[in-house]
C-alpha cells in the first residue's frame, strides 16, 4: 500500500507529464514552429509524444533525423500510441519546453526505412543487427499542412 501511495504522490507532483516508461496525458509547453532542420535531435536523446487529441496520451520516445526529416519508431510492432495515427495522425512533440504539431506518416520504403535504422543504430550506439528493428514500425513525423 505505501508503494502506490507513493507513486500516486509522485504521479500527481509531476502533472500529466509521461515518467519513464509510464504514459502521461497532455504535454505542456510552447506551441512552436518546427524547424526546416532537426540537427537539434543529435545532443537530445528523448523527446515527448502526445498522440490522440480528444484524450492526449503522451510518451517518452527516442528519436532520430535523417536529412532534416524527423522520425520514431515503435519497437515490437504496434503500440497504444501508434494505433492512435489510424484515428488521427496528428501529434504533438515536446523537445524541452517546445511543442512541435506535427502529423505521423507510415514508413514503408525499404531504402527510407534502412536510413532510419542506421540513424538509430549510430545515435544510440545501438548493434547494427538489433532484434528490436525487426518487428518496428517506424513513422515520419511532417509539418501539418
Amino acid at each position: 500500500m505505501r508503494a502506490f501511495v507513493g507513486i500516486l504522490i509522485v504521479v500527481l507532483l509531476s502533472g500529466c507529464d509521461p515518467m519513464g516508461r509510464l504514459p502521461g496525458g497532455a504535454l505542456t509547453g510552447e506551441v512552436t514552429t518546427p524547424p526546416d532542420d532537426w540537427a537539434l535531435l543529435a545532443e537530445i536523446e528523448t523527446v515527448q509524444l502526445e498522440t490522440n487529441p480528444d484524450d492526449p496520451y503522451s510518451v517518452n520516445l527516442w528519436v532520430v533525423s535523417v536529412e532534416s526529416r524527423l522520425y520514431i519508431a515503435a519497437g515490437g510492432g504496434e503500440t497504444k500510441w501508434s494505433k492512435h495515427f489510424a484515428t488521427d495522425p496528428n501529434v504533438r512533440l515536446r523537445i524541452d519546453r517546445n511543442i512541435y504539431e506535427l502529423r505521423a506518416s507510415p514508413v514503408d520504403n525499404h531504402i527510407e526505412l534502412e536510413e532510419v535504422r542506421l540513424a538509430y543504430v549510430d545515435k544510440y550506439a545501438m548493434k547494427s543487427d538489433s532484434p528490436q528493428f525487426d518487428d518496428s514500425r517506424v513513422f515520419r513525423l511532417d509539418r501539418r499542412l
